[in-house]
């Protein structure tokens, strides 16, 4: 199962990790973890001020954790992805989970 967990301070953006291997198709063709790959990375790759961030990208695990208060454009591009992670774990609740604490 792809678990994603999302965590604030005080209401703001802490954290984004990403960890483990939905299970849905072969290694490979697994449409759950393309779909949450795709996700992650693309969010990753549109945020403005990435040195912000501690990004840690590996197969099966991504991280993402601010460093500094995270601008109004980098909040909007993680709560996309968020929600897009979402969308996913609804569709698809055997294979993928989000967490927000």
């Amino acid at each position: 199962m792809v678990v994603a967990r999302a965590s604030y301070v005080g209401g703001e953006f802490k954290s984004l990790t990403i960890t483990g291997h939905a299970g849905y198709g072969e290694k490979g063709k697994d449409l759950v973890c393309a779909a949450v790959s795709a996700i992650a990375q693309g969010g990753l790759n549109a945020l403005e001020s990435p040195d912000s961030f501690e990004i840690r990208v590996e197969p099966g695990d991504y991280s993402v954790e601010s460093k500094e208060k995270v601008s109004p454009h980098d909040q909007t591009v993680i709560e996309t992805m968020i929600a897009q992670i979402e969308s996913v774990a609804v569709s698809y609740p055997r294979y993928a989970r989000l967490e927000r604490k």
